[in-house]
Order: C-alpha cells, then sequence, then structure tokens
C-alpha cells in the first residue's frame, strides 16, 4: 500500500478552510425566561436538533499520518448521546490494520558494506535479498546483512470515552442551489490504547552485533564473511537473523491515552451525515515516552432519536 498522503493531508486542510469560509448562515440558541428560575433553549429554524438524541457512527476510516515505518488504516465506531445543542457524550471503539512501509522492509536487511562495493543498502522488495551482495556463489568481499531494528510502535486497538462540543451550527450554499446544513465540531478524548512493541535491537540473534561503523578492512585484507564480527553471511542460515524473523520478541502493551479533534459533520437526509474529523492521539507512558500521532478520519452517522 502506497499513499502520497502529506500531500493529501494538505489538500484535505486547504478544503477545509474553504469549505468553512462559505458559510452564509449560523443558527445560534436562544435562551427563553418562562419563570424567574426556569429557562428553555429555543433553535432558531434548526432542521437537525441535537438534544437528547442518540447517534451511531459506523463505519469510520481513518487514517495516522505521521508514522515513519508503518501505514496504520484506522476503523473505527462510535455512539453519542446529546444532552442539549452543544454538549454530547461518546464512546468511541477503534481498530488498526498495520502494514510495513518500504524504509522498514529495508532497515530489516540493510547490508554492512565494509569496502563501500555496493550500488544499493538494500533489497529491493521481490528482490533476492542475497543477489546485490553474491557475486556466483560467493559473497562479495567485504560485505554481510547487518538489518537494524528500531523503535517501533503498532497501534492495535483504542477505546476512548469522549465529550463533543458543538459550538457551530450552519448551513452552506454550494453551486448557487444546493443547500447543505452542517455542525463544527470539537472533541476531548480519553481512554486506553493497546500496542505491540518493538524495542530497540542491536545485537542480532547469533548474538553478533547487527552493525559496527567503526570497522575498516584494507582490500586485500578482508576476512571471510563468516570470520566478520558484524552482521550475518548470507550462507549461514540468513533467513532467520533479518526481516520479520530476525526482529526482537513484541511486547504487548497497554497505556493510557488523551487526545483532541476538531472536525464537521454534513448533515443529509433525515437522519444522515456525514462526518470529517481530525485528531491528535497522545500515548502516555511509552518506553520512548509520549507518543504522538495525528490522524484522519472520514465516517457516516446515522440518528436514532
Amino acid at each position: 500500500m502506497s499513499f502520497l498522503f502529506n500531500i493529501h493531508f494538505i489538500f484535505v486542510l486547504i478544503f477545509y478552510f474553504f469549505f468553512e469560509a462559505q458559510v452564509v448562515a449560523r443558527n445560534r440558541l436562544r435562551k427563553t425566561k418562562r419563570t424567574q428560575d426556569e429557562y428553555s433553549e429555543v433553535v432558531l429554524n434548526k432542521k437537525y436538533p441535537k438534544k437528547n438524541k442518540i447517534e451511531i457512527s459506523v463505519p469510520t476510516i481513518g487514517y495516522i499520518f505521521n508514522q515513519s515505518y508503518i501505514n496504520s488504516i484506522m476503523l473505527q465506531g462510535a455512539i453519542s448521546q446529546y444532552r442539549n445543542e452543544e454538549w454530547g457524550l461518546s464512546l468511541d471503539v477503534a481498530k488498526f490494520i498495520n502494514e510495513d512501509k518500504y524504509e522498514r522492509y529495508c532497515l530489516e536487511r540493510f547490508y554492512n558494506d565494509f569496502l563501500f562495493k555496493l550500488d544499493q543498502f538494500c533489497p529491493e522488495v521481490g528482490q533476492d535479498p542475497v543477489e546485490p551482495i553474491t557475486q556466483g556463489s560467493s559473497t562479495v568481499s567485504g560485505t554481510n546483512f547487518g538489518p537494524a531494528y528500531v523503535p517501533i510502535v503498532e497501534l492495535e486497538s483504542i477505546a476512548m470515552l469522549s465529550g463533543v462540543w458543538t459550538p457551530t451550527y450552519g448551513k452552506v450554499l454550494i453551486a448557487s442551489n444546493i443547500l447543505v446544513y452542517l455542525d463544527f465540531f470539537l472533541s476531548f478524548n480519553a481512554g486506553v490504547a493497546k500496542y505491540k512493541y518493538y524495542p530497540l535491537m542491536t545485537t542480532l540473534k547469533n548474538g553478533k552485533k547487527s552493525r559496527q561503523s567503526s570497522i575498516e578492512y584494507e582490500e586485500n585484507n578482508v576476512p571471510a564473511c563468516t570470520q566478520i564480527d558484524v552482521g550475518i553471511c548470507p550462507e549461514e542460515n540468513y533467513e532467520d537473523f533479518i526481516g520479520e524473523n530476525g526482529r526482537p520478541e513484541a511486547e504487548s502493551k497497554t497505556s493510557p491515552i488523551v487526545s483532541l479533534g476538531i472536525g464537521q459533520k454534513f448533515h443529509f437526509g433525515k437522519y444522515f451525515n456525514l462526518k470529517v474529523e481530525f485528531r491528535t492521539y497522545n500515548i502516555l507512558s511509552l518506553d520512548q515516552g509520549v507518543g504522538t500521532y495525528v490522524s484522519g478520519m472520514v465516517g457516516l452517522g446515522v440518528r436514532l432519536l
């Protein structure tokens, strides 16, 4: 899976703020005094009131934009109940589908090249990883596998309780004759996240160091590949020590998470809306400190009551 997500993200933001600028009318709550101690909220011409309504958002699809080594698709569902026209409470649950980026694939099959002979740092996807470091049946002098295993977090699932504030309700006129009703909202979220943590590993499972930049050899004084104290040779069952097989054991963890979201709902029909939201997730107590993730989500909502 390959995405130009940074470009897409910028495009979505430009479109979002352009769309916001087209708001031609906003309806606000007017408080009418019925008795000295009793007030009621009156919504002026509001076609889609939220007070005492229950809403289900399924399915919602999202993507984490700022991960270096993994593509993460998020599948989210939520149920919300609104106490009034501005405030609601929501329960969100999300599941993640993860796929390695090429950067991780490359690092986990990286080559040691002590004499700087190679034309590439790692194999291409689908290429025999041995091919670039062999000539005939022999390993190229001064080369072997030196995979790099960096700390990586793979999100698995999130469950959050959210407060949703909707300060603005309005309508947009599109192409002079299409009227779209919308809500602008902020979400304040807290919950727990489950994830797999792959720690930094600099020693391979064969006991050798993976990489060492200080080693220097002369052209005519390079020991045989199996005599080099760093990395793994093609003739040493290399498949067990590179790629996924060579990774450190994943640690299953659960940590608290807080999040802030900003988004908009576009209402259509009598019961439906389309939701667009951007969120920052901050996972606490990670071994690396606080982990921050930025996501974008699009989903369908249904009002039940």
